[in-house]
């Protein structure tokens, strides 16, 4: 739970309300994991839900097990969103075999 800081007194019931006003605009987050025949994770993939996209945020795969569509197993979505580092070959290849285009790119921005 975030900590607030307020410099007067604040009624239980503002607090409250707020709260409950960041846990409906907040985006549900959701983790997926396949498994391998053998019992133990072969992939991973973390992604948040908002305006009914899955937007994925982190896709991994067991480095041994790639190439076995278990990348593949943890990313099902109707409507979905990624981000891929542009120089990883592997990944747009797979992203687009699953029916992803590239619409945009970017780069972060660090202070001087």
């Amino acid at each position: 739970m975030p900590f607030f800081f307020i410099h007067r007194p604040v009624f239980a019931w503002v607090v409250a309300l707020f709260i409950i006003l960041l846990g409906l605009i907040a985006p549900e987050a959701k983790g997926f994991v396949a498994y391998g025949r053998d019992g133990t994770p072969a992939a991973a993939a973390l992604a948040v839900v908002s305006g009914g996209i899955g937007v994925y945020l982190n896709v991994v795969t067991d480095r041994a097990r790639r190439r076995q569509s278990h990348g593949e197993a943890v990313m099902q979505a109707r409507h979905a969103a990624l981000q891929v580092v542009a120089d990883n070959d592997a990944a747009g290849a797979h992203y687009a075999k699953l029916g992803f285009t590239e619409r945009y790119r970017y780069h972060y921005r660090r202070p001087a």
